[in-house]
């Protein structure tokens, strides 16, 4: 049932991001859209890339890092809100340096592939403060690889698997808009698993929250 949901959520701002690819959405004037430079807008027009660092603090005792791409068209915009789609790539790795038995031990990689709706409000435009919430869903592909050793058995074996699944949830952020850069940190929820029958193995699950900090580059 979540899927679902967050497939409607996502389906509005990309229907409405279609619709407009082929001419300039209501939403804007002709002197926002335009290139002072050309005087014509082009398809990388209001749009924007997001270059992130992502950590779990709360998955101990695994330790890792990962980071976060993403590109984002605007397709809406009032005087305190902004509408966003686009894509979204992301690498996490943690190692495993210690389970709950201390004779395994490994690390664990994951890639995925987002679409991303974003919202983002500013209380106050002048001050460039803006809080947003960004739901995604896509496919993450989790490897683990490690090894398993009994010195009292004499018995040691690598191991290698690979997980592909859907995933989805939502990332809330709080910045500074400082004019074509935006400065955030954001707390991301991956619901997989919180939500449904995903797997919630210690130090090994589908759920996972991550912390990070964002620098966004927009281009006009």
């Amino acid at each position: 049932m979540y899927k679902y949901l967050f497939f409607f959520i996502l389906f509005i701002p990309f229907n409405a991001f279609c619709q407009g690819a082929g001419e300039q959405g209501e939403s804007y004037s002709k002197e926002e859209v335009e290139s002072p430079q050309t005087g014509k807008a082009t398809f990388w027009s209001d749009s924007k890339v997001d270059f992130s660092i992502i950590f779990d603090p709360f998955n101990k005792p695994v330790h890792g890092g990962g980071l976060l791409v993403k590109w984002k068209k605007r397709w809406f915009k009032t005087k305190h809100f902004e509408g966003y789609t686009g894509l979204a790539v992301q690498y996490y790795y943690d190692e495993e340096t210690d389970k709950l038995s201390t004779w395994v031990k490994g690390y664990n990689h994951d890639l995925s592939g987002y679409l991303v709706s974003e919202w983002i409000y500013y209380p106050f435009r002048a001050c460039g403060v803006f809080l947003g919430i960004e739901p995604f869903a896509g496919i993450t592909n989790l490897r683990s690889d490690g090894r398993l050793r009994f010195d009292r058995f004499n018995l040691y074996e690598e191991f290698t698997n690979t997980y592909t699944f859907f995933n989805y949830g939502v990332s809330q952020s709080v910045g500074y808009q400082l004019n074509n850069v935006h400065l955030s940190i954001f707390a991301l929820a991956s619901l997989k698993g919180y939500l449904d029958s995903g797997r919630t193995r210690p130090t090994d699950q589908d759920a996972k929250i991550f912390l990070g900090a964002n620098v966004s580059l927009a281009i006009e």
